[in-house]
C-alpha cells in the first residue's frame, strides 16, 4: 500500500466529516479508497475527496489550496506525500 493509501486508511478511523486526498494519480486515490472500503466501510470512503496536484507544474499546489479552501472552511491536519 503506497503512503497516501495508508495515511486516508489511518485518518478515516478517525472518523473525520470530510478527508481530502491531494495526489497526482488518480490511481493512488483508488488503491485507497479501496483499502478504506475493504477494511472499514463504504460509508468512510464517501467522505474522502480526491484533489488532483503534480509539483511538477509551479502553480498546481496553489490551485489544489484554493480547490480544497472553496469546498470547505477548515483544515485540520494536512500529511504531504512523501515521494
Amino acid at each position: 500500500m503506497k503512503e497516501s493509501a495508508s495515511a486516508s486508511h489511518s485518518l478515516s478511523l478517525s472518523n473525520p466529516s470530510k478527508l481530502f486526498t491531494v495526489s497526482i494519480s488518480q490511481e493512488a486515490v483508488n488503491g485507497a479508497l479501496k483499502d478504506i472500503s475493504d477494511k472499514l466501510e463504504a460509508q468512510y470512503a464517501h467522505k474522502v475527496t480526491f484533489v488532483k496536484c503534480d509539483l511538477d507544474v509551479w502553480h498546481a499546489p496553489a490551485n489544489a489550496a484554493k480547490e480544497v479552501s472553496s469546498l470547505t472552511y477548515r483544515l485540520d491536519i494536512l500529511v504531504p506525500e512523501l515521494c
